[in-house]
């Protein structure tokens, strides 16, 4: 389930980046109405469930396990000098699959 949500929304980013020639919102609550009717919440096993997401708006690298706070909430990159710009990822360490959720 939360990969289907993460696929969600990682299609509504990509109609935001198509309709504004590369640009990623500011927040992923920016992608409602028009690309979302909402943020997907996520169900993982063990969390709590939530859509709350946390911006990471400057990355010393781009390794977003430095990130992970174990939330099952959403991470979502908008520091444009980092190759995850415009990025989202979930914000668990719980293994799904042998690798973390936070890796998918």
């Amino acid at each position: 389930m939360a990969r289907t949500q993460l696929t969600i929304i990682y299609a509504a980013l990509q109609m935001y980046r198509a309709d504004t020639e590369g640009g990623a919102p500011a927040a992923l609550e920016e992608l409602v109405p028009n690309y979302l009717k909402e943020i997907p919440s996520l169900e993982i096993p063990g969390y709590a469930k939530t859509n709350k997401s946390v911006v990471i708006k400057k990355m010393k690298a781009d390794d977003i396990s430095y990130f992970v706070r174990d939330t099952g909430g959403w991470l979502y990159v908008t520091d444009a000098g980092s190759k995850l710009y415009g990025k989202v990822f979930i914000d668990a360490r719980t293994k799904y699959k042998d690798q973390p959720f936070f890796k998918y």
